[in-house]
């Protein structure tokens, strides 16, 4: 299971991040610009496609992420490996649109072109992920704090302990709050230097618990399992 995990992934990374590229490049210089812009909506879709590898690499449960790891990916190679891929799927996107637009004279002739129009499609689901990514980094680190805290290092367990003491600050950034979770100190966001807490278990104007922040978390975070510290 390891070594075809690791076959696909070296797989999808020649395909993405070395031939494409090279490809669509040639079609561009020769202004086979139809064909580039085909290219580079297979290389975003094999780009998802590898994104959907990894996510699943990265969640699989502990003792397999072992294994991997023993094989040769750890998890933070999964999440550099990701970030990878991410950016260049939104590079090689980013580049068909500027192209569509600029130097290929098909937008300025109002020209439809079948390739653009998925791209623009693919481009959603891109941004999509990108906030999945960030949440899951800021799950990760809350969950680890509220291990510290709760005396768990279980997911179940940081995430209950999480519903009682997590907030957010005027401008939307989480915070946690110690101890018994209520409000005893006021302090400043380290985000963007709004006034965050409170006294006597009264949050600050503008603070409030973070139900929406705790809704995306139960999206990205594991199930089950340990949190990695």
């Amino acid at each position: 299971m390891c070594n075809r995990l690791i076959q696909g992934l070296n797989t999808y990374w020649l395909l993405v991040m070395v031939s494409a590229p090279e490809w669509i490049n040639q079609a561009s210089e020769s202004q086979c610009y139809n064909s580039a812009f085909q290219l580079s909506d297979a290389a975003v879709r094999a780009g998802l496609a590898q994104l959907g590898l990894l996510q699943a690499a990265q969640s699989l449960p502990t003792e397999v992420k072992t294994m991997v790891a023993a094989a040769g990916l750890s998890a933070e190679q999964l999440g550099e490996l990701r970030q990878a891929a991410l950016d260049q799927a939104r590079a090689t996107a980013t580049a068909a649109l500027d192209l569509y637009t600029g130097k290929s004279g098909l937008s300025e002739n109002g020209v439809e072109n079948k390739a653009i129009n998925a791209i623009r499609e693919l481009m959603k689901q891109l941004e999509r992920l990108t906030s999945q990514g960030e949440m899951a980094e800021i799950a990760q680190a809350l969950m680890v704090v509220a291990a510290a805290e709760y005396g768990s290092s279980t997911a179940a367990g940081a995430m209950q302990w999480l519903s009682g003491h997590l907030y957010r600050c005027p401008n939307g950034h989480p915070y946690v709050i110690g101890n018994c979770g209520g409000a005893m100190e006021r302090a400043l966001c380290p985000e963007c230097g709004q006034e965050i807490g409170g006294i006597n278990h009264a949050l600050q104007t503008g603070n409030a618990r973070a139900t929406d922040v705790l809704e995306n978390l139960q999206l990205v975070a594991p199930e089950s399992g340990s949190v990695s510290r």
